[in-house]
């Protein structure tokens, strides 16, 4: 736009815009880039897919070759606590009951602190980890 005229924004006289310094232009980055020329890779060999299959989820993968994963399951009291009764035993039995004994690694105790949302106050709670196959 060097040479041309423009309204100046502020008081609306008229501006010539003055031709570029050379100078300036490399050391703004504003000089004329090089064009790039790019080559496509060319192969006679059939083409690769870039996209690579996901895993199987471990799951699948245990009963595809036949072998009993190790897991782990944590079970807090303050989850099984609902409208003031206390469900955390049976909810462990349960969860027990239904890997049976056979698959128990370990049981151990934990204690974790969490903030109380009714009372905006840390509270102490215990839970159990339980290491399993299945």
């Amino acid at each position: 736009m060097s040479g041309s005229t423009i309204n100046c924004p502020a008081c609306s006289h008229q501006l010539v815009i003055p031709e570029a310094d050379p100078s300036n232009l490399k050391s703004s980055g504003l000089a004329k880039h090089d064009e790039k020329h790019f080559a496509v890779p060319v192969s006679d060999k059939p083409t690769e897919s870039l996209i690579q299959k996901p895993h199987p989820p471990l799951e699948a993968a245990a009963k595809h070759d036949g072998t009993k994963l190790m897991r782990v399951k944590c079970i807090r009291h303050s989850d099984c606590v609902e409208v003031g009764k206390d469900n955390f035993d049976m909810i462990v039995t349960d969860f027990l009951n239904k890997i049976g004994e056979q698959n128990v690694i370990s049981v151990s105790t934990f204690n974790y602190q969490h903030l109380d949302l009714g009372t905006r106050q840390m509270v102490t709670d215990y839970g159990i980890m339980m290491v399993y196959r299945s």
